[in-house]
């Protein structure tokens, strides 16, 4: 899908759930996000971002 929206931007978080932003702690994933959301300026390029630590039990 990335690929049909010219000049788009994506922000990957290997492993976890779907709809990370703001609820799993990354800050690799939130700061571009965030950063978006606030100025409209994408990543120069994709984000790649390690997975968050998995969650006490």
């Amino acid at each position: 899908m990335q690929q049909a929206v010219r000049g788009s931007r994506m922000v990957l978080s290997e492993g976890g759930n779907h709809g990370q932003f703001l609820f799993d702690g990354n800050s690799c994933v939130d700061q571009p996000v965030t950063r978006y959301l606030l100025t409209g300026k994408l990543p120069a390029a994709d984000v790649r971002c390690a997975a968050s630590p998995a969650p006490d039990a």
